[in-house]
């Protein structure tokens, strides 16, 4: 007998620490996904992360789908983890209110900013990706395929996909308070993924030339530079000489904070103060860091409250 169901933590239930906590590192995704699937016993898996949740929908195939399930799942990320919650911290759902729940997801409906186009495309994504590592098989793939034709209907026949408000929005009107009569402003964009190159393109069209990418891996800031007509530097050149910065965004893999009290010595605050905006999850800015003078921190939990 199959079985579906969904087990998951968004940052609306407010304990980022359980949410970075059920995060695999991309670095070693492949393998420790596949050992989740094993150590639960699910028989195909599919885990979306966004940069508000991390949810798990899987299958079975010899028994119900329910608590046992996400007792499991809590026991592989926690075993060696010291993280207080409250059980309504964590979602787990089966059945038809899965399917509803997944269908609200994709269709943009339990965002923080609701009738954000881009879910749709990151759970695309996590499906194909869930596929290539063997996690998922035929039918947890027809059961999202339904949900995607749910999520085009939505904004086909409803107001939804006429609303412009995104998180990119939020994003920059949060950056245009900060830099009110800054002229030529500069702004670090840390990390290569979609929301980074999404939000560089929203900058260049209003008008912010003095645009840097930064990443690990200096090429790939490099293609970003040339796309935008930015400049590149790799991380390490960055936290080395970083000089006057207006503002940083930020969202990576990185399983530990980069930005430190320690890390920033070489980053000066500009004349009014640095704005930092951290998507990341776990989180790229270490909780220390709000308290430096002249630095201000907002995260998913401060966009959480704006949307």
């Amino acid at each position: 007998m199959m079985s579906f169901g969904v087990i998951g933590v968004g940052v609306k239930g407010g304990n980022l620490l359980l949410l970075e906590a059920l995060v695999v590192p991309d670095a070693d995704r492949a393998r420790r996904l596949q050992d989740l699937k094993t150590f639960c016993n699910f028989a195909e898996l599919v885990p979306v992360y966004t940069c508000n949740r991390s949810e798990f929908y899987y299958v079975t195939a010899d028994r119900p789908a329910g608590l046992e399930f996400r007792n499991r799942l809590l026991d592989f990320f926690l075993h060696d983890k010291h993280i207080h919650f409250e059980p309504s911290d964590i979602s787990s759902q089966v059945g038809f209110r899965a399917l509803r729940h997944l269908y609200r997801v994709t269709a943009s409906l339990d965002s923080m900013v609701v009738g954000e186009a881009q879910i749709l495309g990151q759970v695309k994504t996590a499906l194909a990706q869930a596929q290539e590592m063997g996690l998922a098989g035929p039918r947890i793939a027809n059961i999202f395929s339904d949900a995607f034709r749910v999520a085009k209907k939505v904004r086909r026949e409803t107001p939804l996909g006429e609303s412009s408000v995104s998180m990119v929005n939020l994003l920059l009107e949060s950056i245009d308070q900060h830099l009110q009569g800054r002229t030529h402003p500069a702004i670090a964009l840390v990390g290569v993924g979609p929301m980074c190159v999404k939000l560089a393109g929203h900058l260049c069209e209003r008008g912010f030339t003095d645009l840097l990418f930064v990443n690990r891996t200096e090429s790939k800031a490099v293609e970003l530079a040339a796309q935008f007509g930015g400049r590149a530097k790799s991380l390490a050149a960055f936290l080395a000489e970083a000089g006057v910065v207006d503002v940083i965004f930020t969202s990576t893999g990185s399983t530990e904070p980069i930005f430190t009290p320690r890390s920033m010595a070489s980053i000066v605050p500009a004349t009014g103060g640095l704005l930092m905006i951290d998507l990341a999850v776990p989180r790229d800015v270490d909780a220390a860091v709000a308290d430096m003078k002249q630095v201000t921190v907002r995260d998913i939990g401060h966009f959480r409250t704006q949307a």
